[in-house]
């Protein structure tokens, strides 16, 4: 069991704990699937691949996101499609493979299937380490998507925007921390802001505000969730460390630390954002503790 007031993990626990992870994320991926336009806004896979960063990036106590049963599949990917390259998730990799963004979302799936099937142990995996960390409020991650969208979005896009903070709500709700989703009813503030009636999409009417302009209506967006986070009161003070899977590998959160340290033989050097060292890393990484 993993408490978060106790440094202490037991081992059989931790295990049963990324099992069950697996789970409910396939559970999530199902409902995706059975109604995208409800979750995610329609069947894209870049707006799935959103989704999925998101869902990920609340869960700051897995070393990496090839220790979930996503890194099993991408390594079938790999060798299904016969890829040469380690540098690609696997959803990136069903993307290149697909002629649209509707036939490789659906790839994705009929992918998944197959590999589920043929794998039907996949779920009962020996555990990853867990770090034992406090969760941030969805909020927290609108700077980092502000200023490095490409590292943490397959596109800079108000849709994926959307995707990506949903899939991070999400996973705080069905996780037991429904505070760190702290930017629900954002959809009523572009209501007023917008004078908008009827059913819609706020980054559907973000978008149309901006005539299509995606790189205006993410700047908006972006903004605009700040300034309706600001009008709920201050965001009270957190800490973590987590490794951020982005596009291109990763890069480590590590709070209260400064300049460089080694890690056994390696050095890795760090530079300070907004209250945070950022640690480049590679497709595997250490925590630095």
């Amino acid at each position: 069991m993993i408490m978060s007031n106790d440094s202490c993990i037991c081992l059989r626990d931790e295990k049963a704990y990324m099992e069950a992870f697996d789970r409910i994320y396939l559970d999530v991926l199902r409902r995706i699937r059975a109604a995208p336009m409800v979750h995610i806004g329609g069947p894209s896979l870049r707006r799935l691949t959103a989704f999925h960063f998101g869902y990920c990036w609340f869960r700051p106590d897995r070393e990496s996101e090839d220790s979930s049963i996503l890194g099993d599949f991408r390594d079938w990917i790999v060798e299904r499609y016969q890829f040469d390259t380690n540098a690609m998730g696997a959803l990136e990799m069903l993307r290149r493979i697909a002629e649209t963004e509707e036939r490789a979302f659906g790839l994705f799936f009929e992918d998944l299937d197959v590999f589920l099937l043929g794998h039907p142990t996949a779920l009962q995996r020996n555990p990853a380490r867990v770090l034992n960390l406090e969760h941030a409020p969805a909020s927290a991650n609108l700077d980092l998507l502000a200023e490095r969208p490409r590292m943490y979005l397959p596109e800079a896009s108000v849709g994926c925007l959307r995707a990506h903070l949903d899939g991070y709500s999400l996973a705080a709700v069905e996780y037991g921390h429904p505070k760190c989703s702290d930017l629900e009813g954002f959809d009523h503030w572009v209501r007023k802001e917008f004078d908008l009636k009827g059913l819609f999409r706020w980054e559907a009417a973000v978008l149309k505000e901006y005539s299509g302009d995606e790189r205006s209506a993410y700047g908006w967006a972006v903004q605009a969730l700040k300034a309706f986070r600001a009008s709920k009161g201050p965001l009270r003070a957190y800490s973590r460390e987590t490794i951020v899977r982005g596009m291109g590998g990763g890069i480590i959160i590590a709070p209260e630390s400064r300049g460089c340290r080694s890690k056994g033989k390696r050095q890795v050097s760090r530079t300070w954002l907004r209250g945070k060292w950022l640690v480049p890393c590679a497709k595997t990484a250490a925590v630095v503790s």
